[in-house]
């Protein structure tokens, strides 16, 4: 999936399965916060 979207990056978020914006959602949020961010550039 990730080679599909342009401009994005495989991250692991420790602690966290399937559902990591359940599980570790400020590890989660920072990470789409920082991708939303660079849609810009």
């Amino acid at each position: 999936m990730q080679a599909a979207i342009p401009n994005s990056r495989t991250a692991l978020i420790s602690g966290a399965g399937h559902l990591s914006n359940l599980e570790q959602p400020t590890a989660f949020n920072a990470l789409m916060r920082e991708f939303v961010d660079r849609l810009g550039d």
